[in-house]
């Protein structure tokens, strides 16, 4: 008896829970709850079914329906994801490693700018648009080859001039050589660069006085001295040429000597350099041959008075 009634219950149950959508079914098909009822217990249905399974609920469970589809809806769109622990784990592991690789490079820095700061930089090998004049290395200024170049006192590379009580003046460039060979020097192609200006600046013959273009002429005869050289520009405009010692170190400072030939049919180039401390040797060694000409000469007269 017990067991029936417990049947009857679930039965009940079941059908109350199902039965909004049974109807919508029943709807759906275009059929009624009566023929549900009749086809499921036979004629005898109203007797047995209670009346309020007997109406047509498809109304308000749609209602219904539709309110748990809202709901279903806001809960999956607002709710907040659970979080990963193996995702949180590797994220954590890789900021570690990235603070570690952080302060492994931070260390390195350290070291690198202790060392740097032990040990002096080297020196440059090559002269770069950058260096300055006192930083260009002076030369040997070979003299073996087949030119014999005359740089040192009594020559100079400069030619000069000095009135009286004034100081030197570099008037242009002037350097003197010797053909020590036994064949003519051709197409010759000669040049100054200063290491304040970068200016490439062509070199030229001093033939009586005159300067001339090297392509002009027959070459450097055999066993021949030769002057090449250029006029720098006067500054003063009661001057025709040159400007004071102490401008040219500011506005030249060192140089570039660049000397290219042919001798035999081989060719061959010249190259050296006058650092800013080997013009200061020139213009001292100027001015030591100069002196004579600023100091006043002592005249001695006869006094008054006083003939034996």
């Amino acid at each position: 008896m017990a067991k029936t009634m417990a049947m009857q219950l679930f039965v009940r149950v079941v059908i109350w829970v199902l039965w909004p959508v049974i109807t919508i079914a029943l709807a759906a098909m275009g059929l009624t709850p009566e023929w549900f009822w009749g086809l499921l217990l036979g004629p005898e249905w109203q007797t047995k079914v209670p009346q309020y399974l007997t109406q047509d609920y498809a109304r308000w469970a749609a209602v219904l329906v539709a309110i748990g589809l809202g709901v279903a809806y806001l809960y999956f769109r607002f709710r907040k994801p659970q979080e990963n622990p193996i995702a949180n784990e590797v994220t954590n592991a890789e900021l570690l490693w990235a603070q570690a690789e952080l302060e492994r490079q931070k260390r390195l820095t350290l070291k690198e700018q202790r060392a740097a700061s032990a040990s002096p930089p080297k020196p440059s090998k090559q002269v770069r648009k950058q260096d300055t004049p006192a930083t260009v290395p002076p030369s040997r200024h070979d003299n073996d080859g087949p030119i014999k170049w005359k740089f040192t006192k009594p020559y100079s590379v400069f030619g000069h001039s000095r009135g009286y009580g004034e100081g030197v003046w570099i008037d242009g460039f002037q350097i003197h050589g010797r053909n020590s060979t036994d064949h003519s020097l051709m197409n010759i192609k000669a040049s100054v660069r200063p290491f304040v200006t970068h200016e490439q600046m062509s070199l030229f013959f001093v033939i009586n006085g005159q300067q001339v273009k090297p392509e002009d002429t027959a070459g450097i005869p055999p066993h021949t001295d030769f002057t090449i050289g250029r006029v720098l520009p006067a500054e003063d405009p009661q001057r025709t040429q040159g400007i004071p010692a102490d401008r040219f170190l500011v506005k030249y400072g060192g140089f570039r000597f660049s000397f290219s030939y042919e001798c035999d049919g081989n060719s061959s180039n010249y190259t050296t350099n006058f650092s800013l401390d080997d013009v200061r040797t020139q213009i001292s060694v100027i001015e030591e041959q100069t002196r004579s000409q600023v100091t006043p000469q002592a005249v001695v007269r006869k006094r008054e008075g006083n003939d034996i």
